[in-house]
């Protein structure tokens, strides 16, 4: 088997809403592409490879049907197969892929694999992982080979390690679904780089970072020594402190201040260079040169016993706190530290890195230092009940876990955390504080204010380790777009098979003339407000990009032609109008039929069609919200049918041709057409229905009957392009 065509397909498309990757496949050592049924030894060497298969029911049947399916019923797709091991792979990485075929928009052949897809390169590492695997399995059964020639096993950890680098941190995801349940629409920019809502409406944002983070407060937040002289002159409590730059000035440092310290680089992050604990000078001199390694300057400060807390301040409210517990293994008087290490990692909810909801714990130097401290080693067997530190710091990206407090949070403590936030000017912060009891007001315990981080971690109040999970990704989102206030901008979109390009130009035109800033993307390339935009000839996915990207626009009209729906996608997930302009000399295809329905499916208000178009309407589901308008030509008089159909006609009477647009009886607009009248072959003009069309579209879009009666009466066709897009 091998690939021999691909489509890329951005959502919606003609399989689903999902974004898919289609591959068409050539068999060659294989006659067929179904197989009358594999062996048991070959599910084995399925279920050996990737345990998950073995779960799968993916819509498409439940796990026993799938399997008996494999192994016994009719011929069973290999593409289908290979689907659901591109679906799984993909799933090892933390995604919740299901298999397409039962649900999809358009049938899918046994000569093609369509599976869902995240991040594209990553969706195509897979296909070619499945299929260099499904071909080496099928010749191992064919030639009855012992040892398989291909191992799979080492293949996958490669894809995983390297996906997971191509993978947004799993926070990153949490905070995607909060604005996608907001119907926020989200974009990707780069890995860890997102634009939530469209055009002028857009906001940003890369981690917990957004972009109404002040840049000047990311600075000083990112300088322990600026956030803790702010604290200082505002009397928020910090430790005792000083910045030094030599090893023998940190140790002078803490002898004055008094042991233990703490050592810290002055610009450090996630816990990386932190020694706490620091009883005597060999060891802050070790301390200072771990702190050195992450920053020119090290903070050398009073040592504040107590717990550590995280309190997470969002648009100056507290909107949770957790108590961080550092990494750690619980003894049960029979497993070595290295076994329980080992046990704690199986959890699930932990990964490498910040693509799962806790991290693996590892060996590092400071673990083998704690471990040093107690006598043990990584053979050491603690007592049952026994808890052994592998860390100081307490970071989730140290394989700390969290326990939520925010319920147990003291008003004193509450209002220290937002003032302390507030005075560094940020937008998200974590405020780090040391104290017993966070129940209990922090001046009174002798606590302090430890640290803030500008970036924060979120994983830790969406996935505590004990209480209460907490919203803050749905905290951000709303703070960038509060209720009420708009993310996306208005799309218009045109499709069928005539003059898509003109009518989407003529309404470019009217919306223009309506004041509105207007992205245009059509064959011809793309246009903001008129002027042209970009590389030349640039359309398609990446024409809708600029126009959604572009900060200026408010409104974009889009020509979505049938044929690069079916190769690209739709690339933009609704419309609020569409028109299908079809040119009756010319029968659309099966599949362009369906591209057209998937632009139809996606309008939220209007549908405009032409006569004899009714196979275009929105799907039953979705037919009630939105009003669909008839560009009735035959007809002489406006009117309605019995079901209130809108109905848009050109009529005749004492002062000449007009477009009339009616709903329901009554006249919307009434656009003269004597300046559009010319004739080819005896026949109006193309600029006429195209016109009409682009009437109806922009009277949904409230642009006033007036301007649109001005606008298209007072042109001529030799003209008309030049003045409405030029």
């Amino acid at each position: 088997m091998q690939i021999i065509k691909t489509l890329v397909l951005y959502s919606p498309n003609i399989y689903g809403p999902q974004q898919f990757i289609c591959h068409t496949l050539k068999f060659e050592a294989f006659s067929e592409a179904s197989s009358p049924g594999f062996n048991r030894a070959f599910i084995d060497e399925l279920y050996n490879g990737l345990p998950g298969l073995r779960h799968h029911d993916s819509c498409c049947a439940t796990s026993t049907e799938f399997e008996q399916a494999i192994l016994l019923n009719d011929p069973f797709p290999i593409a289908h197969l290979l689907e659901h091991i591109c679906i799984e792979l993909q799933n090892l990485i933390g995604l919740d892929f299901r298999c397409a075929r039962c649900h999809a928009g358009y049938q899918i052949q046994n000569h093609q694999m369509v599976y869902p897809f995240d991040i594209e390169e990553v969706g195509m590492l897979a296909a070619k992982l499945a299929l260099n695997w499904l071909n080496s399995l099928l010749r191992d059964a064919e030639q009855k080979n012992a040892t398989p020639e291909f191992d799979f096993a080492a293949q996958r950890d490669v894809f995983i390690k390297h996906a997971l680098r191509l993978t947004p941190p799993v926070q990153d995801r949490a905070m995607i679904k909060s604005s996608l349940e907001r119907d926020i629409p989200v974009m990707s920019i780069a890995i860890r780089l997102f634009q939530l809502g469209q055009g002028c409406y857009q906001q940003r944002f890369s981690g917990s970072k957004t972009s109404r983070t002040n840049i000047v407060s990311n600075d000083i937040a990112a300088n322990k020594d600026y956030c803790k002289r702010i604290f200082l002159d505002l009397g928020i409590p910090v430790a005792e402190y000083r910045r030094v730059y030599l090893a023998q000035d940190a140790v002078l440092t803490a002898q004055d201040i008094g042991y233990p310290v703490v050592v810290k680089p002055n610009n450090g992050q996630m816990g990386r260079g932190v020694s706490i604990g620091m009883k005597n000078k060999s060891e802050v001199r070790a301390a200072f040169v771990r702190a050195r390694k992450y920053g020119r300057s090290v903070i050398v400060e009073k040592f504040i016993p107590g717990k550590d807390f995280r309190m997470m301040v969002i648009n100056n409210k507290l909107v949770a706190a957790s108590n961080r517990v550092p990494a750690h293994v619980v003894g049960d008087g029979k497993k070595n530290i290295e076994q329980l290490v080992a046990d704690v990692n199986s959890d699930p909810r932990r990964g490498d890195g910040p693509q799962q909801p806790w991290t693996c714990i590892e060996f590092n130097e400071q673990s083998e230092r704690l471990l040093t401290e107690l006598g043990y080693t990584h053979q050491s067997v603690p007592k049952r009940h026994e808890i052994v530190y592998l860390r100081h710091n307490a970071n989730t990206s140290d394989g700390g876990i969290s326990v939520d407090v925010t319920d147990e949070v003291h008003p004193q403590n509450r209002d220290i955390a937002v003032r302390a936030v507030k005075a560094i000017g940020l937008d998200v912060a974590g405020v780090d504080f040391l104290l017993n009891d966070i129940s209990k007001p922090m001046i009174e315990q002798g606590g302090c204010i430890c640290e803030i981080n500008s970036r924060p971690g979120l994983r830790k109040h969406i996935w505590p380790g004990k209480g209460k999970p907490r919203d803050v990704t749905g905290a951000i989102v709303s703070m960038l777009f509060p209720p009420a206030s708009p993310s996306r901008i208005t799309i218009a979109a045109v499709t069928g098979t005539g003059e898509t390009a003109l009518t989407a130009q003529i309404l470019a035109h009217l919306l223009i003339q309506d004041g509105r800033k207007v992205g245009l993307a059509t064959r011809d390339g793309v246009y903001i407000d008129g002027r042209p935009s970009g590389k030349p000839g640039t359309v398609g996915l990446a024409a809708i990009r600029m126009i959604l990207f572009d900060p200026d626009v408010d409104c974009a009209v889009i020509e979505s032609l049938p044929g690069t729906v079916l190769q690209q996608g739709l690339g933009y997930d609704c419309c609020d109008v569409c028109a299908v302009v079809n040119t009756s000399k010319v029968k659309t295809g099966l599949e362009q039929d369906e591209a057209i329905r998937v632009v139809t499916a996606t309008s939220r208000n209007a549908v405009v069609l032409g006569n004899g178009d009714d196979s275009y309407y929105p799907p039953a589901s979705h037919k009630e919200e939105v009003d669909i308008y008839q560009l009735d030509l035959n007809d002489d008089t406006p009117s309605v049918d019995a079901d209130g159909q809108r109905l848009i006609v050109r009529h005749q009477d004492s002062e000449g041709q007009s477009t009339h647009v009616v709903e329901k009886g009554s006249l919307l607009a009434q656009i003269p057409l004597e300046d559009f009248l010319a004739k080819e072959n005896g026949q109006p003009a193309k600029v006429v229905t195209s016109a009409e069309f682009a009437a109806s579209l922009a009277a949904r879009l409230n642009v006033n009957s007036k301007l649109i009666s001005r606008e298209l009466g007072c042109v001529k066709p030799s003209v008309s392009v030049h003045r409405m897009v030029l």
